[in-house]
């Protein structure tokens, strides 16, 4: 639970949100320019993976789909949550349920890999719904080690986590961020 001992997802107004102090605003706007990064470096991935899978002659699709399937499957059994669209994992960040700097760090590179990998193998597995989760993860694992250069410490992750939600959906879609309005107001 945060620190109000309510959780974000309990929020039913949107005042209810937590708001960062203003000067946090630098910190926000590196934070999405890191992110639009992040975000490009998604779309190489989703459109450079299937074309390094298609080069690969010697292994047949079929073959193909259940080898990055059995990957995927190993990282499901030793921990289920980086799976699915990331309703889950994002509720529990958002709630204030924050890993290890280790487990987050794993948990967003699994998440980064998982969907342009699926769509590699040309089976379903989805970019777009688990993007949230992904961007959550980021900016969580940013406030983490960011957080001694904060302002007063910035003590809450979760403005991390949903700007780093917007930022990094908006940074794959290529479409303006809502989140330094968002963040600001």
């Amino acid at each position: 639970m945060r620190p109000s001992g309510r959780s974000l997802t309990d929020a039913t107004d949107p005042t209810d949100l937590p708001v960062p102090p203003l000067a946090l605003l630098p910190a926000f706007l590196l934070f999405e320019a890191a992110t639009g990064v992040l975000g490009a470096a998604y779309n190489r991935l989703v459109i450079g993976l299937p074309d390094l899978c298609d080069h690969v002659t010697r292994v047949g699709p079929v073959a193909r789909a259940a080898a990055i399937g059995a990957v995927m499957g190993l990282l499901l059994g030793v921990d289920p949550e980086p799976a699915g669209g990331g309703d889950r994992l994002s509720g529990r960040l958002l709630g204030g349920d924050i890993p290890l700097i280790p487990v987050l760090a794993g948990y967003l590179v699994v998440r980064f890999l998982a969907g342009p990998l699926s769509y590699a193998a040309r089976t379903p597995g989805g970019l777009f719904a688990p993007l949230p989760a992904v961007g959550a993860l980021w900016g969580v694992l940013v406030h983490a080690l960011a957080q001694p250069l904060l302002p007063g410490g910035a003590a809450d992750a979760v403005p991390f986590a949903i700007v780093g939600m917007a930022a990094l959906v908006a940074s794959v879609v290529r479409a303006p961020s809502p989140a330094s309005s968002s963040s600001s107001r």
